[in-house]
């Protein structure tokens, strides 16, 4: 070879290392920004057919003690636990011990008569209509660092006499329903969910470095800590739940690999049962028994997502490709969607998606989206067009954003990525924050003076059956203020005759009760999870009158 060919092999073979390279430079970038050793990090693995493609870690494990994150560090999973409660159940129903079209009452047999059936399918597919208990727990005061265990979650569910919505007619993420499924399955296999899952699914995987935990003080080696940021200033992130079912896993990202590619070469379970945890009910949209569906550029994908406190994951299966994308992070502030998805184009298409030139819009269109919307209990927006563009505004908010649009019903959410508001032929629209879709229902606010309400006749005590706890009502400085043993102070703000808002999120919308001379009876309560929690009017209590002995 002369010198002048062998000069264009090596530009060649260069041209060729660098294109090579290119399509991991979003997410070199992203892992990047947490390569430090004073905060909490990321790491991500790509494998496909058995063959590593890209893993990375960055920042700390923990940051006390300047542990970095390394390929051994252990990660809180959360929710991606889900589809292991899944898995289980359907392995029993396998072997004859259970069936997912059961009424859940048969096996729970303290749960409520709510006068329709709740079925096993309702619980892993969020149609159950089950009031979630973070939610419940954060009414009785309960934050995510207070420590709860699974018995008295359940004993909270088991107090619930009615339900947000019928079974089966919509689809809300909660996590109330994989709690009781995993109860179930305890029952059913009579041994701990824990014990089940080790010797059924761990261990004949060889996820050694996998446990679900049920116990706050239990010591997990090469643990990552949670963290998030406020002011500038970084703190730990406690999480104090210990719930199994819904969440409580703790992995490895080599662990779910190994977790993805029974999917591909069964060791426990087989395609039938695959199959089964592939089934949607009629309202479920994308989600299936534990995890989710969805076509991503043409290609069909298998994933489920996850956050308590400060930690963050997210496991992608790619099954016509062997592929798998494994994201974890113990940062409240991280977000895993754009390295998974980043992940996604770079592996399957070669880079991000080009893009699409920019159609033009009918500005007619626009005026049809203004209005009021009803997003949870007490989450209202407004939305409003000024000189071609769609602008949000959350009630009480003086501030406004704009919504770019991007189709002509279609409108992304800037704040996060993979995010977008879709308007339908109702006049209502459906916003897709991440993988979780919420309904924005069209409400009309009539013109309200909050000095219009009576605040007065609402000063009392208010005791909720439900939740074994109460609230006390009062005015202050021309405020109706609710008062609670372990919460903050929440104002209740008159935005119409009889329709409060709260300041805190737990009490997003408060409603009075009244009787026949119209007299108030009550209050109920709704928040995100949790709708119409009943609160009867009773006598104050007297203080508790302390002495010395």
């Amino acid at each position: 070879m002369n010198q002048q060919g062998f000069f264009s092999l090596m530009l060649a073979t260069l041209v060729s290392l660098v294109t090579a390279q290119a399509p991991t430079e979003k997410l070199d970038k992203i892992v990047a920004k947490y390569d430090t050793k004073t905060a909490p990090g990321v790491e991500i693995l790509v494998v496909q057919d058995g063959k590593e493609l890209y893993r990375r870690t960055a920042g700390m494990a923990n940051v006390e003690y300047g542990i970095p994150i390394t390929k051994d560090s252990i990660f809180h999973i959360a929710s991606v636990s889900k589809q292991f409660t899944a898995f289980a159940a359907c392995l029993l129903e396998q072997e004859g011990k259970l069936n997912l079209d059961d009424d859940v009452r048969n096996y729970l047999p303290e749960l409520p008569n709510y006068g329709t059936k709740i079925t096993l399918r309702n619980l892993a597919t969020h149609t159950s209509g089950l009031r979630d208990f973070y939610a419940l727990n954060a009414m009785v005061g309960f934050t995510e660092a207070d420590v709860s265990y699974n018995s008295q979650i359940l004993q909270l569910l088991f107090q619930q006499k009615n339900l947000n919505f019928k079974p089966g007619t919509k689809f809300e993420y909660g996590n109330s329903s994989f709690t009781l499924l995993g109860e179930i399955v305890s029952r059913v296999a009579k041994k701990p969910l824990t014990e089940f899952l080790k010797e059924r699914v761990f261990a004949p995987l060889g996820m050694t470095q996998t446990q679900l935990v049920n116990d706050p003080e239990f010591i997990i080696p090469n643990r990552a800590y949670s963290y998030y940021t406020q002011g500038g200033v970084l703190y730990k992130r406690l999480l104090g739940p210990v719930n199994v079912g819904s969440t409580g896993i703790n992995s490895t990202a080599d662990d779910l690999v190994r977790w993805s590619q029974n999917f591909e070469n069964p060791k426990v379970g087989n395609q039938k049962l695959f199959q089964r945890m592939s089934e949607r009910n009629k309202n479920s949209g994308g989600y299936a028994l534990g995890q989710e569906f969805k076509s991503y550029r043409g290609v069909k994908i298998v994933f489920h997502g996850g956050g308590d406190a400060g930690y963050r994951s997210y496991l992608i299966r790619v099954p016509d490709e062997k592929l798998t994308v494994v994201v974890l992070g113990n940062s409240r502030e991280f977000f895993p969607v754009d390295l998974a998805y980043g992940a996604l184009d770079a592996f399957l298409f070669n880079g991000p998606a080009p893009e699409k030139p920019k159609p033009n819009f009918d500005p007619k269109l626009l005026t049809k989206f203004v209005g009021d919307y009803e997003i949870f209990p007490g989450n209202i927006v407004r939305l409003t067009t000024e000189k071609g563009k769609l602008y949000l505004q959350p009630l009480g908010d003086p501030n406004k954003m704009e919504l770019p649009q991007v189709g002509n019903y279609e409108f992304d959410y800037p704040v996060f990525t993979h995010s977008r508001f879709t308007f339908g032929k109702s006049g209502n629209f459906k916003w897709q924050l991440f993988d979780i879709p919420y309904g924005g229902t069209r409400v009309h606010l009539k013109p309200f003076k909050p000095a219009q309400a009576n605040l007065k006749e609402l000063i009392g005590t208010y005791y909720s059956p439900e939740l074994r706890d109460e609230y006390t009502l009062s005015v202050v400085k021309g405020q109706l203020i609710a008062s609670h043993r372990r919460n903050e102070d929440t104002t209740l703000m008159p935005i119409q005759r009889d329709w409060y808002h709260g300041s805190s999120y737990f009490f997003g919308k408060v409603i009075p009760t009244r009787d026949g001379k119209g007299r108030i009876t009550g209050l109920r309560g709704s928040t995100q999870g949790a709708s119409n929690i009943l609160f009867k009017r009773v006598p104050a209590r007297r203080p508790l009158l302390l002495t010395a002995w």
